[in-house]
């Protein structure tokens, strides 16, 4: 013999470890192995968002409404750079991108990320996640997480943040590596920018 090839579906394995991981609790909703794709353009196609790759800052009259779910039309009507795919949902989990680089500006939010923090999206685009940090922020949680940013590794922490009208709420957040070449962030190639997913821990009401 002298090759022998491979073939290895990574999709498959990740969607039945993530069915294996949710079987032990059918009440859970949290999915230890989520699959994320790591490229940029793959996760915004998944669902409609707010926002565009730079983290340009977004004026208030482009934006119309406080989530991406309601002020889509009027953005794309007015020609401000929204990535607002028509096949695109609306995912129920909080998410947010940044660039890649400190201070990690706020690139796009989904409308879930608009209604856990109470920001509309022209009040996050541009900004950075400082926004959301307060006085019961772990710091060590956040060094521990930046450094696996700086490695270009995926990374993940149950930490304290904060609404925009000053409440807290206990956060579960995975951070995911994406880049803008086609072979994803395993070709090597640097992160372009990151995926945060947010997860409240913090029972309505409590």
């Amino acid at each position: 013999m002298q090759r022998l090839d491979l073939l290895f579906d990574v999709m498959g394995f990740m969607q039945l470890l993530q069915s294996a991981t949710m079987s032990g609790n059918p009440r859970s909703t949290r999915m230890e192995f989520p699959v994320v794709p790591n490229m940029l353009g793959m996760v915004l196609t998944e669902e409609r968002w707010s926002g565009n790759n730079e983290g340009r800052p977004i004026a208030p009259h482009e934006i119309g409404a406080c989530t991406p779910s309601l002020h889509a039309s009027a953005e794309a009507s007015a020609g401000t750079s929204v990535d607002t795919p028509p096949a695109g949902g609306e995912s129920q989990h909080p998410r947010i991108i940044t660039l890649a680089t400190p201070p990690f500006t706020i690139t796009h939010v989904n409308a879930a990320w608009c209604d856990l923090c109470g920001y509309c999206a022209d009040e996050a685009i541009g900004k950075t996640l400082s926004m959301i940090q307060g006085t019961g922020t772990d710091r060590a949680q956040l060094r521990r997480m930046m450094h696996d940013v700086k490695h270009a590794c995926a990374s993940s922490a149950t930490i304290t943040n904060y609404r925009k009208d000053g409440s807290s709420f206990l956060n579960y957040v995975r951070v995911y590596p994406l880049t803008n070449d086609e072979g994803g962030a395993t070709s090597g190639t640097a992160p372009s920018h990151y995926l945060g997913v947010l997860e409240s821990l913090t029972i309505a009401g409590a």
